[in-house]
């Protein structure tokens, strides 16, 4: 079953709430109208359908300044966020607004619970991401053929460390097996 949050009577005639995210930030009973029209509240997560980052976290607009959706829902309901605090989702899914699906934690706890839940991009799937696995067999190969790092760095739009930390990192690896297998 999909409602309107609006439709649940969720949108609160709440005089104001401040938000310590980026600056002050007050969302008045407009505002709080406004935003929840824009909640599809679903058997499990509370889905924003309005705009979104590129990472699928919600995007909201007030007085002319964007705010993550997920930070203003947990607000709206359990009033100020510290300073220097951060809104958690405990679902692990960015779109949700679901208030008792959020916590508050540092950004080390943020952190640490992505990599707990092995949440984390690695390697290519990493966004930032210039390399793919079979650019880095290419690049140890042409160098095992004698083509100079900077050379190399340059065809593939990378800096001579980044070339040299993937070719000699294998060599290392390598190494250290054969040590292990002689102790």
């Amino acid at each position: 079953m999909i409602s309107s949050a609006v439709g649940l009577g969720l949108a609160r005639a709440v005089p104001h709430c401040t938000v310590l995210s980026r600056g002050r930030i007050v969302l008045n009973a407009t505002d709080s109208q406004r935003f929840w029209n824009k909640v599809y509240v679903t058997a499990n997560c509370w889905l924003w359908i309005g705009a979104r980052h590129e990472f699928g976290y919600g995007w909201f607009e007030l007085n002319g300044k964007a705010q993550t959706a997920h930070t203003i829902a947990f607000a709206e309901c359990y009033g100020p966020i510290p300073t220097g605090m951060n809104v958690c989702h405990e679902c692990d899914n960015p779109p949700c607004v679901r208030p008792n699906h959020l916590f508050l934690g540092t950004q080390q706890d943020n952190l640490s619970d992505m990599r707990e839940k092995n949440r984390h991009q690695k390697g290519e799937t990493n966004g930032h991401a210039k390399l793919t696995e079979q650019d880095i067999e290419t690049i140890r190969q042409m160098y095992s053929q004698g083509t100079f790092q900077r050379v190399i760095a340059a065809q593939y739009g990378v800096h001579q460390v980044t070339i040299s930390k993937i070719v000699f990192a294998k060599e290392l690896a390598a190494r250290l097996i054969v040590r292990h297998n002689r102790a």
